[in-house]
């Protein structure tokens, strides 16, 4: 079984954050030397969803917020990313036109398609392949268009290796 969780999220509990996993598992056949079919379980659990929990009660005594604080060096979905795709990708991907059968209005629609994004891995994200690739014919957005910032795409980037998580703060 893979799993792709860097050791931080242990210590989850004790600094008052929560996470939501998922698994993705895959049968694999193969046929091995003795001529029969194997099938071969492989899991691979992301993490989705971390959400802060301010459990100091705040000056108002009244509770947490369920936001924390941006740290300068951590890309967050709502804050940084989706802005991004709002604006320069939801005009041809979105609910309502979903070009290439892809939606980018949404992290539930991002990350229903197993091959967009690939929490930890730039390589195996179409996502990124496609707003870095040098060749017109298969950039996005295509051209008359101009390419993504570097910035923008060092966003993306940054969100894609921290484990493309849904996550927001407080700026």
């Amino acid at each position: 079984m893979k799993v792709f969780v860097r050791a931080s999220l242990v210590l989850m509990g004790l600094i008052g954050l929560t996470a939501t996993a998922c698994r993705k598992r895959e049968y694999i056949t193969i046929n091995n030397l003795t001529g029969r079919d194997t099938t071969v379980v492989h899991d691979t659990i992301y993490v989705r969803d971390t959400v802060y929990v301010d459990t100091s009660g705040g000056s108002s005594g009244g509770g947490g917020t369920g936001q924390r604080p941006c740290a300068p060096d951590t890309a967050y979905f709502v804050n940084n990313v989706l802005p991004i795709l709002q604006a320069r990708c939801v005009s041809c991907h979105s609910s309502s036109y979903a070009a290439d059968g892809v939606n980018l209005s949404s992290y539930a629609f991002i990350m229903a398609d197993d091959d967009l994004v690939t929490p930890f891995s730039t390589r195996n994200s179409e996502l990124y392949e496609v707003i870095t690739t040098t060749d017109h014919d298969d950039r996005m957005p295509p051209p008359p268009s101009s390419a993504l910032t570097s910035s923008e795409i060092a966003t993306i980037q940054r969100w894609i290796l921290q484990g493309a998580l849904n996550n927001s703060c407080t700026p």
